[in-house]
Order: C-alpha cells, then sequence, then structure tokens
C-alpha cells in the first residue's frame, strides 16, 4: 500500500462511519434533497450552497443545523528497513451546529455525536479534539452557528 491509497482506506472507513451513525452524505445529493433531509449532513473538503440552509431533525424534534465537513490532515508513514509498512491516517472531522450545547450530554442533536465517537471508538481511530468556537453571521439576522474540530486518527497497512 501506499500513502495515497492508506489515505483512500480511512476516507472510506469515516463516510462509513458516519452513515453507520445515521448522517447522510451531502454530495450525494442535490440542494433540494439536502434542504428536505432530517439527518445531519458529511461532506468531503467543502460543502453545497445549500449546507447552512439544512436543518436535521433532533431527538426531540426540534430543527438544527448540523453538518461536518472532513478532510485529510498530513499522513504519516512508518517505515522500517527504508520501506513503508503503513501510515498513520488523521481525518480532521470540522462540525458545524446551531445548538450552543450539542456537546453537552442532554443536547437534542447529542446522540448523532454519539453515535458518531462510538463508532469511531470501536474502529479503534485515536481522537483529539479543539475547543469550540463561535461563527459570526454573515448577515445581521442569521444566527450564529458554532465550529468544533475533531481529529481521528487510524493505523493503515
Amino acid at each position: 500500500m501506499n500513502v495515497i491509497g492508506a489515505e483512500n482506506e480511512a476516507i472510506e472507513a469515516i463516510e462509513e462511519i458516519f452513515k453507520r451513525a445515521g448522517w447522510s452524505d451531502g454530495w450525494g445529493m442535490d440542494d433540494a434533497e439536502v434542504l428536505r433531509s432530517q439527518s445531519p449532513l458529511f461532506y468531503r473538503n467543502a460543502t453545497g450552497a445549500a449546507a447552512e440552509r439544512a436543518q436535521c431533525v433532533a431527538s426531540g424534534g426540534r430543527s438544527q443545523t448540523l453538518y461536518c465537513i472532513y478532510n485529510t490532515s498530513p499522513t504519516e508513514s512508518k517505515y522500517a528497513e527504508n520501506h513503508p509498512y503503513g501510515f498513520d491516517v488523521t481525518i480532521c472531522l470540522t462540525f458545524y451546529y446551531s445548538d450552543p450545547f450539542l456537546f453537552h450530554k442532554e443536547s437534542d442533536g447529542n446522540p448523532y455525536i454519539d453515535r458518531f465517537m462510538e463508532e469511531l471508538a470501536d474502529g479503534l481511530w485515536v481522537i483529539a479534539s479543539e475547543g469550540e468556537q463561535q461563527i459570526p453571521p454573515a448577515e445581521d439576522r442569521q444566527a450564529y452557528l458554532y465550529r468544533k474540530m475533531i481529529f481521528a486518527t487510524n493505523f493503515f497497512n
């Protein structure tokens, strides 16, 4: 395996984890489908125009913004006798959400996060996290969004 093969395996694994946790692939939908989707969305590298307007339905029946953009971070090659034997691939997951308490255990949207994190743990991903940040709205009458970055690393050979 080479570094690109390892990154592709990591991407496939992350997308499967999202799907098992109840998330939908935003790139697999047109804008109308994104706006009708009731589950949170994930995207690779960037979102479509409709992502910020999409509303998933949380466990309490409330609608809220929740989507994730993921991409690969620098991959570390592991060598033995001058030959790569495996790669630590890190996926950067940037979550965007309207509920300022999303990562609190009692948040309506938390089951989506909990299932996703449990799937990562079951797959033996090593997790690191950055703090939460507010994102100011582009227009005066829009609500704030929040952002949290999580880094998930796994070994592929």
